[in-house]
């Protein structure tokens, strides 16, 4: 029964980490993008340094809220090629994150 509860409650923190991190990534960078390539991959590149440094730059507190239960793991972040449309800035970014010694998320 006790494991069932730990696979419960990981699966609860998995959801609500993915909840909040998805639009804090995504608005911080397209609200930092100024429609230029290099200074788009220089925001990228800023916010997953941070992030893999365990700060979340303008939602520190939601950040530390949700992960305070990890024991200070931080996720693994690579990105893609960033590409800059109509003034808009995308890249793929893929997370993959210990959040036990036996859970793996990606």
């Amino acid at each position: 029964m006790v494991a069932a509860r730990s696979a419960v409650a990981r699966s609860r923190l998995r959801r609500c980490t993915a909840l909040l991190l998805i639009p804090l990534t995504a608005g911080t960078l397209v609200t930092a993008c100024s429609g230029d390539e290099d200074a788009a991959t220089q925001s990228l590149e800023t916010f997953l340094g941070a992030w893999q440094e365990g700060s979340v730059p303008g939602h520190d507190a939601e950040y530390q809220q949700v992960t305070a239960s990890l024991g200070g793991r931080t996720p693994e972040l690579s990105a893609g090629e960033v590409n800059v449309e109509e003034g808009r800035a995308s890249a793929p970014v893929t997370v993959a994150w210990t959040l036990a010694p036996d859970v793996r998320w990606e």
